[in-house]
Order: structure tokens, then C-alpha cells, then sequence
């Protein structure tokens, strides 16, 4: 009876030290630890970052803006697409029967137009966004196409109506363009263009 205790015993020591050698067999192998990123000058806020075996990972949320892409997880492949297509923005201003563009503007009030062209869209959307962005982030003007992209393709142009708006700060004012695939998907940023707003006689 002894013996098959010491002998129990034994074999569960045996087992806990064959557990915590393989343990850090396992953290040795995929240790990590969170570094920073910074992204145009900005700090990456997702914690998931890390350095593993040197190596950078970046987790995809991290990048999402900065690839201003479209991405799309197929689980029965366990496969991610990743779709980037090309998108212009153009703000103009009609002036005396002629398009202006513009990029920087004094403080005040504005009509103008977005023309957005996009051409290389390998998959099929649902909807369009446009926002305008002002210096303290702060969305100041947002429309939604959804009826305009049925059977558009993979190129077409869409021109907002006059938008009236006031610039009343100085800094950057950002048109940020964004997609998504479905009506249950996130939308995803896929270009964006900086007016400049400044005081008169600067």
C-alpha cells in the first residue's frame, strides 16, 4: 500500500516537472512582449502589438487605416483578402463656368463639390461613405452612397451635391472616403485628402 503511494507520488512529480519544462519550452518558443508602434507620426492604440522571436506582429486593426484597404475573412478558407483600391478625391469650387480645385481655403464659408473617381475595385461594395473631418476630429459633413453603386463596376466617378461649409478653425480639414462590403461589415478607410484651412494674410 506504501509502495503504490510513493510510487503515485513519484509519478505525479514526475508529471508536474515534465509539464513545466515543456511550459516554458512553449513561452520560450512563442515568447512576446507589447512594443509601440507609430504610424505617420501617430502611436498605434491596439495592445496586441508585439515582438516575438524578432519579429515584429502587427495585429491587422493596427493597420487598417494606414493600408486603406478593404479586407475581407473567409473562414472556411481560414484565409483574409485584402482589397486596395485606387481612390482620388477632388474638392472643387465652380467659378464663373469654371472648376476650380482647391486645397487650402481662408477661414469662412464655402460651396463646393467632391468628385470621387475609383478605378481598380476587385470586389463588390455596398455602400460609400464621404465625411469631412475638421482640425479637432470632429465630423462636420457625411454622406452615404448605396442606391449609386449597384452594377457600377470596377471604375466609376460620384460627385456629391453643393456642400456649404464653414471653416471656422484654422489646421487640416480631412475628406476621408470609406467602403464596406455588406450592410453587417465595418467600414474600412480607403483614402483621404487634407484641406487646409489659415487665417487672411497668412
Amino acid at each position: 500500500m506504501k509502495i503504490g503511494r510513493v510510487l503515485l507520488l513519484t509519478l505525479a512529480l514526475v508529471s508536474l516537472v515534465t509539464m513545466s519544462v515543456w511550459a516554458d519550452d512553449v513561452y520560450e518558443s512563442y515568447k512576446a512582449k507589447p512594443v509601440k508602434i507609430s504610424i505617420n507620426g501617430n502611436e498605434a492604440s491596439d495592445s496586441s502589438l508585439q515582438l516575438e522571436a524578432g519579429k515584429i506582429l502587427l495585429s491587422l486593426p493596427a493597420m487598417k487605416d494606414t493600408l486603406q484597404a478593404l479586407t475581407k475573412w473567409n473562414e472556411n478558407e481560414q484565409s483574409l483578402h485584402i482589397y486596395k483600391p485606387n481612390v482620388h478625391i477632388f474638392p472643387f469650387q465652380v467659378s464663373k463656368k469654371e472648376l476650380v480645385r482647391f486645397g487650402t481655403v481662408f477661414k469662412g464659408k464655402y460651396e463646393f463639390f467632391i468628385e470621387t473617381q475609383v478605378d481598380n475595385l476587385q470586389t463588390d461594395i455596398s455602400s460609400l461613405k464621404i465625411n469631412i473631418v475638421d482640425p479637432f476630429g470632429s465630423t462636420v459633413y457625411g454622406y452615404i452612397y448605396e442606391d449609386q453603386l449597384k452594377d457600377v463596376g470596377q471604375e466609376f466617378w460620384l460627385t456629391t451635391e453643393p456642400i456649404n461649409l464653414d471653416f471656422k478653425h484654422t489646421g487640416k480639414y480631412t475628406i476621408k472616403v470609406y467602403m464596406k462590403h455588406s450592410s453587417d461589415s465595418d467600414y474600412a478607410l480607403v483614402s483621404e485628402k487634407v484641406i487646409r484651412s489659415k487665417n487672411k494674410g497668412e
